[in-house]
């Protein structure tokens, strides 16, 4: 699955890629992906900010 497909979400906690500029440092890194497409919700800050694989905005 791409990363960037539409209706998902990437996030990556732990260490940055150094060539984009990040000085984060981690024994780890670990990305997750979030498929959307077929329903799900994500809420930021008790608001809606992601439905069904859609930006809600």
């Amino acid at each position: 699955m791409r990363e960037e497909a539409d209706g998902t979400l990437h996030m990556a906690v732990g260490a940055g890629i150094s060539e984009t500029g990040s000085r984060t440092q981690s024994a780890v890194h670990w990305d997750l992906v979030f498929d959307l497409r077929d329903g799900g919700r994500i809420d930021v800050g008790g608001e809606p900010f992601l439905r069904d694989g859609r930006y809600v905005i």
